[in-house]
């Protein structure tokens, strides 16, 4: 049997060391100046209102009309007013390392070969089209989670709105989701028939099904988390299965 493996790895560290912030910023909270280059800013979520926090008893929130099954933000500055002031770190969206393996194997005239590519430690904001159903033109299957008090007490996503929903659909860790994956790349299958007597046509055969982009392992299940507008706004990502036949001249 004869084997070979491949494996790179890379990890990615930064910081932002000068840019041209308001130096008398007073909340630490907002401060770009030593975070990562690729930090995500946002607010932090607290759930829903009606479900998970009691609207009467919480901070005024002044990103627009909100009420029962809006989110609800954390004052994470202990103004008593929950605005962009507010806003803290909360990811990273470049991926902290990535790493690509290859496997091939042969056994007598058996052939297999494995490529995977990995990113780990990024995340993405969930703000496309498909998880944001506000407006008069945006549907997805997460409508049906939508949480209403009565129809819909087990929802887990903001009330549906048909105007902008300004207070909800905005940049929060309520929206922010781990976006590692691996994906199987590429897998071959092959089988080759060394003729024991070459012709001038060929000295062997070689007999494969090949697959690409077979499948995807990531938290984010509804999409692809590489390509998050992939079948939503772009042409989606797909899967290519070949068989075929190759010849040794």
């Amino acid at each position: 049997m004869e084997y070979r493996v491949g494996l790179n790895f890379t990890v990615s560290k930064n910081k932002l060391l000068a840019w041209d912030e308001n130096a008398n910023i007073p909340e630490a909270l907002r401060k770009r100046v030593g975070m990562s280059t690729d930090a995500i800013f946002g607010l932090q979520s607290l759930g829903l209102f009606g479900r998970d926090v009691d609207i009467s008893n919480s901070p005024v929130q002044g990103f627009g009309p909100y009420g029962t099954g809006d989110i609800a933000y954390a004052d994470s500055n202990g103004d008593g007013l929950v605005d962009d002031r507010d806003e803290m770190m909360i990811g990273n969206s470049f991926p902290v390392s990535t790493f690509g393996l290859d496997i091939d194997l042969k056994y007598k005239n058996w052939g297999l070969y494995v490529l995977g590519t990995s990113e780990l430690g990024v995340e993405k904001m969930l703000n496309n089209t498909y998880y944001w159903n506000n407006g008069d033109s945006k549907y997805s299957v997460l409508a049906a989670q939508r949480y209403h008090p009565v129809n819909n007490p087990g929802g887990i996503y903001p009330a549906l709105t048909s105007k902008a929903g300004a207070n909800s659909y905005r940049g929060s860790d309520f929206w922010m989701e781990d976006a590692s994956f691996f994906r199987l790349k590429n897998i071959e299958l092959s089988y080759t028939l060394n003729l024991k007597q070459p012709t001038f046509l060929s000295k062997g055969v070689k007999f494969f099904v090949r697959g690409t982009n077979l499948f995807v392992l990531s938290k984010i299940k509804d999409l692809d988390p590489e390509v998050l507008n992939a079948g939503v706004t772009n042409n989606p990502v797909t899967a290519f299965y070949t068989g075929g036949v190759s010849f040794t001249f």
